[in-house]
């Protein structure tokens, strides 16, 4: 027999408080999702804010549960769940490819990192520690396009690092 797939849920909002049961009516959708997809629930994170920090104490558990082989699939309801950072936001589903593990969201489908999106990745990477340390500036890429081939990237913010 089988074994069923390891789910991980993840919501977030970007409110300080829950005062209207957003969180809660997330994971009851991703709740039922991951029932449709035929996966067994063994972990369920959450946070409250905006997305564009990555070491909020919900992603922060996702990570170390991912690290210690606990799930197989992380359910999110939308990429925009994980962060508002797009450099941020790509080395997160890199991490996640490098350990095999699935992305899955109820309004977008499986969410996959092709090797363009992986090159898009280090490309990014590249830009943005060379901003830091040689430029010494900081730089917050935000990846509009990647269309034939052509990548397309503002910045919401240059700002001098100090």
């Amino acid at each position: 027999m089988e074994q069923k797939k390891r789910a991980w849920l993840y919501c977030r909002i970007d409110a300080p408080e829950d005062a209207h049961g957003m969180l809660k009516g997330q994971q009851k959708e991703l709740y039922d999702y991951a029932e449709q997809l035929g996966l067994t629930v063994v972990g369920c994170s959450e946070d409250l804010g905006n997305g564009l920090k990555s070491d909020r104490p919900g992603l922060i558990e996702v990570q170390h549960a991912a690290e210690q082989g606990k799930m197989d699939t992380l359910l999110v309801k939308q990429l925009t769940r994980l962060g508002r950072d797009s450099a941020q936001t790509l080395d997160f589903l890199h991490k996640l490819k490098q350990l095999d593990i699935k992305l899955y969201s109820p309004l977008e489908g499986e969410i996959r990192m092709s090797k363009d999106i992986d090159a898009v990745h280090g490309f990014i990477m590249d830009v943005e520690y060379d901003c830091k340390y040689a430029l010494h500036i900081n730089f917050a890429p935000i990846v509009v396009s990647y269309d034939w081939g052509l990548l397309y990237i503002i910045s919401e913010e240059i700002l001098p690092a100090y």
